[in-house]
């Protein structure tokens, strides 16, 4: 029984076992926490016996048809604790299927028979002689003539970085709607101390804007982008080694989240940065095939 796994409804959760699960697991992550979950998701749970490990699973709900879909700005829904052993791991994939009709999900484990590696670069936040000896040549060069002219600015307040992201990449993620972001606001003011939040400066300009959520050793980077005249002053590449100066030799990770677009991530992979993949599960009740154009022209991509 101590060892029973088991589908738990959000109202059957306790959130002070969850979190402390994930205090205690090397591999949870600081959007596993329910108060991370909860702003940007409805999500249930598989438990194994009394919170000796777990995954949160993100519910989405239409016409009747019940899906498990990654939400946004939250990237992988791990589980969190010892790994399951190969039986588990097929009892785990089993209540999944029985709730869901739907999957589109990124995880550590491999759940259905439809997944795909996805990348994601992590590097380790040495010392900075040690770190910038593995950054590539033009990298180096880069940083070297921002730091003549970019100061930084710590501020908590990230509607300023949200802004700026949206003007410069709004029409590459349509489907971070205004609420995604105003989520994403809201959190990182009530618990700014899980967040880091700069601005690239040039006297009085802001020339880029970095939002990054820390927590279980690592810094996350939520977003960031250059304004016009930051892309010239290589303004990016400065607030991230800034980041990493600061936070140098003190067994954090600076965790990229990985891109699909290439020059992204031939951007952090110039920093020396290595994979980590992770799982991206898919799955479709046979008997939903027929509707999934209008499901996901309705429901996915609104």
């Amino acid at each position: 029984m101590s060892n029973e796994l088991k589908y738990t409804e959000h109202c059957e959760i306790n959130f002070t076992k969850w979190n402390n699960l994930i205090d205690s697991s090397k591999n949870g992550r600081v959007f596993n926490y329910s108060w991370y979950l909860n702003q940007f998701c409805q999500w249930d749970a598989i438990i194994l016996g009394d919170y000796k490990a777990a995954i949160p699973l993100p519910i989405s709900s239409k016409w009747g048809i019940k899906a498990l879909l990654q939400p946004n700005f939250i990237q992988q829904c791990n589980w969190i604790g010892k790994l399951p052993s190969t039986y588990e791991l097929e009892k785990i994939k089993t209540l999944i299927k029985s709730k869901f009709n739907i999957i589109n999900f990124n995880t550590n484990l491999a759940l259905t028979s439809e997944i795909k590696k996805r990348d994601n670069l992590i590097l380790d936040i040495e010392e900075w002689d040690s770190l910038e000896s593995n950054f590539k040549k033009s990298l180096k060069k880069n940083i070297k003539k921002a730091s003549t002219t970019n100061t930084i600015n710590y501020e908590e307040n990230v509607y300023k970085t949200i802004s700026l992201y949206r003007l410069a990449y709004g029409d590459m993620v349509k489907h971070l709607k205004e609420d995604d972001f105003n989520l994403l606001a809201e959190l990182a003011r009530e618990y700014h101390e899980s967040f880091i939040n700069i601005h690239v400066m040039q006297d009085e300009e802001t020339t880029a804007s970095l939002l990054f959520a820390i927590g279980k050793n690592r810094i996350h980077y939520i977003l960031g982008a250059p304004t016009k005249n930051g892309r010239t002053l290589n303004s990016l590449s400065y607030g991230l080694s800034k980041i990493l100066t600061k936070y140098a030799n003190k067994n954090l990770i600076l965790d990229f989240e990985g891109s699909s677009i290439k020059s992204v991530k031939d951007f952090y992979l110039s920093f020396g940065a290595k994979n980590e993949p992770f799982f991206e599960a898919t799955y479709c009740r046979p008997i939903i095939k027929p509707l999934m154009f209008l499901y996901n022209k309705f429901f996915i991509s609104n």
